[in-house]
C-alpha cells in the first residue's frame, strides 16, 4: 500500500522530536472525536511512560 508523506512542524523545544517530521496519509475515513479522544489519551501515556523496553 501506498500513501502521501508530508513534512510537518514538529514540537519545539522537545528534545524527543526533531524540527520537522514527515508524516504519512494513507487517506480512508477520518476518526470519531471518540476516537481522537482515545487515540491522543494513549499517545500522552506512551509519552509519560517513555517507550516502552523489550522484556
Amino acid at each position: 500500500k501506498q500513501g502521501i508523506v508530508e513534512e510537518r512542524p514538529g514540537i519545539a523545544n522537545d528534545p524527543d522530536f526533531p524540527p520537522v517530521m514527515q508524516v504519512e496519509d494513507r487517506g480512508g475515513q477520518d476518526m470519531t472525536e471518540t476516537e481522537r479522544y482515545e487515540t491522543d489519551s494513549r499517545m500522552r501515556k506512551v509519552a509519560i511512560l517513555g517507550t516502552p523496553k523489550p522484556v
